[in-house]
């Protein structure tokens, strides 16, 4: 230790000496400092605005109101694109005639007047009844937000009208990769497919050969790809899936203001889909608990929720909601008894799927918030924070080195929380040269946490050792922090001096 406090000592007195300037620097003319922009003196971190963090984005209408005029017998399409109004109810009116409540259709001319998942407006084969000033999308809120579109239709031009074909629907029993026949369709009829299959459609018109085709998906161009294929009036979409659904459009592009056109509501029928928002969620006694299922189906799927493999009684302590897509049980002060597996089961004719979600009150997963290093350079702390509903009472911190098998177990001191949130830190001093990972588990009163996901870290540099060997003292982690040893610092000062007196 001497020997290195006389070596420390040296070296920085070169380095005073080395970094002292010569007397010439005085007269050496330097380049006026560019003026700071005026918002460098505002606080870091102040805005004029509101942070976006603290604010509930607005309900809104992105679509812009349009007014279109068709022949009769034509395919229209009325926009209403929404966003952030996944909880609000969306409305279609036709002048004081409501059209749509959300998905709940309110005419009875259903299966002409169609409401897309996007909630837009499809109208088949229009007639001059169609027309009206206000065809009216409105969001349901507070302060209902709308657009309006205009629609006329002219009567039938028999010069523009188009046939289209489609693949006819086989029975449950027919086999997914056997030929389809066609059938013929018109605009008005929505053609349904399996999903998995290949479905063709054919537009054909009387125009010349000449005559460029287009083909649109909602408002998206189509163009030949690994799924789609075009060939003139054709396009064939191979192994359809949920998200091929909704309005195709053919359009003749003659040049004409109106050019011949037609268009098919492809709908695909397909086994439920079942997305989690969370595997496990992590709650306590007494507090409100949601588990939730977002389940994708066509026809609707019913769904069916069971706890620990038997079918979950409705009761007033556990409510469920249901939401479009949003399957949600709601559990108002949960108790020790409510803990388990939920199972959410959505079924209909063409298959079911399940996914289970855990209700536990044990520790969340511990994330890894950085790596510090110590203020001797001899070791580093880990630092890990959780989220507990009860006291933690107990956390292991394993490592080892990567390739061995056997884990260095170590209990981090536990420390009172603020709130439900955890903070866990612990340092590592001694390592040996070479690439370790550590794993963080906690524990409360009713049971341990998952393992938190390995962390890796790199022990790299040395220090000389007072017998005048060489011993691992560092780490690398992935945020950049590092052990120096002692002499980086003079070092640094060293390469800085050197470019000051170029």
């Amino acid at each position: 230790m001497q020997i290195r406090a006389i070596a420390l000592v040296t070296l920085l007195l070169v380095v005073q000496g080395w970094c002292k300037p010569s007397k010439n620097f005085e007269d050496l003319d330097y380049n006026e400092d560019v003026p700071a922009d005026e918002d460098d003196d505002l606080p870091q971190g102040e805005d004029d605005g509101d942070s976006p963090d603290t604010i509930e984005e607005p309900p809104q209408i992105t679509s812009v109101p349009k007014s279109i005029r068709v022949h009769a017998g034509s395919t229209v399409t009325l926009p209403c694109t929404t966003v952030n109004a996944d909880s609000l109810a969306v409305v279609w009116k036709r002048g004081d005639e409501f059209l749509y409540s959300d998905e709940n259709a309110l005419t009875l001319d259903k299966d002409r007047i169609v409401r897309t998942p996007e909630n837009s407006l499809v109208i088949y084969n229009t007639t001059v009844n169609d027309t009206s000033d206000t065809y009216t999308c409105s969001i349901m809120s507070d302060k209902p937000i709308t657009i309006t579109h205009r629609l006329l239709v002219d009567p039938i031009d028999r010069l523009h009208s188009m046939t289209t074909t489609a693949p006819v629907v086989p029975s449950s029993s027919s086999s997914a990769s056997s030929p389809t026949p066609d059938g013929r369709v018109t605009p008005s009829d929505r053609v349904e497919a399996v999903q998995g299959q290949d479905v063709r459609l054919v537009c054909p018109a009387s125009v010349q050969s000449s005559t460029e085709m287009k083909w649109y998906h909602q408002s998206d161009k189509l163009y030949n790809d690994q799924r789609t294929s075009i060939h003139g009036n054709t396009v064939t979409i191979h192994k359809v899936n949920r998200h091929d659904a909704g309005v195709y459009q053919c359009i003749a592009d003659n040049g004409k203001n109106i050019p011949p056109h037609a268009g098919i509501h492809l709908v695909i029928n397909y086994t439920p889909e079942i997305e989690v928002e969370r595997e496990t969620v992590h709650t306590g006694t007494g507090v409100e608990s949601e588990i939730t299922c977002i389940v994708h189906a066509h026809p609707r799927a019913n769904v069916i929720w069971y706890k620990n493999q038997k079918e979950l009684p409705k009761k007033a302590k556990i409510s469920r909601k249901n939401y479009k897509s949003r399957h949600s049980l709601k559990i108002m002060h949960t108790s020790e008894e409510d803990f388990g597996d939920y199972t959410c089961v959505a079924r209909n004719e063409y298959g079911q799927t399940s996914k289970t979600i855990s209700l536990t009150g044990a520790p969340s997963q511990a994330m890894i918030s950085g790596a510090e290093v110590t203020k001797d350079d001899n070791g580093f702390i880990l630092k890990w924070h959780l989220q507990s509903y009860s006291p933690i009472t107990q956390y292991k911190l394993k490592y080892r080195r990567k390739g061995d098998e056997e884990w260095q177990v170590m209990e981090p001191r536990v420390t009172d929380g603020k709130g439900i949130q955890y903070t866990v830190e612990h340092t590592i001093e001694g390592l040996q040269p070479g690439s370790y990972e550590a794993i963080l588990v906690a524990r409360n009163s009713f049971g341990w946490s998952p393992p938190s996901a390995p962390h890796t870290f790199i022990s790299e540099f040395y220090l000389i050792a007072d017998h005048g060997t060489e011993e691992a003292a560092g780490v690398k982690t992935g945020s950049a922090v590092s052990i120096r040893p002692f002499w980086a610092l003079p070092v640094s000062l060293l390469v800085v001096c050197a470019f000051r007196n170029l």
